[in-house]
């Protein structure tokens, strides 16, 4: 287990735990469904989520079940239900989407609509509810989202996107040491 120091920043083990047990009307003393994991630099950005969620969601908050979170593509996904709402649907592709589909939402038939967006490092293409609550809910989670791309996952401290075969936003001082700038490592230069 890693050693904690006073601000918790290199607490990977639990990060977790620690914000499970702050927000008890979000997880109610539960991890979420799927298997997850908080790296230890985006406590904070997590934290903050999660009380602008309790404070969006209010009265709904016990309807609210968080389904996963874990790092994915160098930055932070926050999976998500609220019971009497369509049930967000998300898949990241890396790369970019021709330009003129690459930022678009498309209503349907059933009450969602289909979002693509940017992310750090490709398109992310979800399918979300459209009433108030599910968009508020959704652009917080969208905009932690896009702070942890630019949040140290290690020590919370700015950082960019770095790239040794897999993905990981770091600082300078915890970048992986083979780790390249991902527009060096595409041309090949390791």
């Amino acid at each position: 287990m890693a050693t904690c120091n006073e601000d918790h920043n290199d607490c990977g083990d639990d990060a977790l735990a620690r914000l499970i047990a702050a927000h008890p009307t979000l997880f109610r003393g539960e991890e979420p469904r799927v298997t997850s994991h908080l790296p230890a630099g985006w406590y904070g950005i997590v934290d903050r989520l999660c009380t602008d969620l309790e404070r969006i969601l209010d009265a709904r908050a016990q309807q609210f079940s968080i389904a996963q979170i874990k790092e994915k593509f160098g930055s932070l996904r926050f999976y998500w239900d609220l019971d009497g709402e369509p049930s967000p649907l998300f898949a990241d592709v890396l790369g970019s989407l021709p330009a003129d589909i690459a930022l678009a939402t498309f209503p349907t038939d059933s009450g969602t609509e289909v979002v693509i967006a940017a992310t750090a490092v490709g398109t992310r293409i979800s399918i979300r509810g459209t009433d108030a609550l599910s968009r508020a809910v959704a652009t917080r989670v969208t905009d932690a989202e896009m702070e942890s791309a630019r949040t140290c996952l290690t020590c919370g401290q700015p950082g960019r996107l770095w790239m040794d075969g897999w993905l990981h936003v770091a600082c300078d001082h915890h970048k992986r040491p083979d780790a390249v700038a991902p527009e060096m490592y595409r041309r090949g230069k390791r």
